[in-house]
């Protein structure tokens, strides 16, 4: 899609030379996904001090359980059962 817009071409020129990018439209692309994922970096700040932490959380444990269950849907019960005993 083309578009027509008005950009400080000092600001392109720096962006474009401290990139090392092959055209000034890579230069504005990388930009605005910069800009986007930083805002978006700031949207989770106001989770921060608010999301409760379990000391006693095992991530082992739920990693495990997560492999055994994953195990189970793909290959069944039964196959589960036998792997554990080999």
């Amino acid at each position: 899609m083309a578009t027509n817009l008005n950009i400080d071409i000092k600001l392109l020129d720096e962006a474009y030379l401290i990139g090392n990018f092959k055209t000034k439209k890579e230069a504005v692309n990388v930009a605005l996904k910069e800009y986007i994922q930083r805002h978006r970096q700031k949207e989770l700040l106001k989770f921060l001090n608010k999301i409760d932490f379990d000391k006693n959380y095992d991530y082992k444990k739920a990693r495990n359980r997560w492999i055994e269950l994953s195990y189970i849907l793909l290959y069944g019960q039964k196959h589960f059962v036998e792997m554990i005993y080999i």
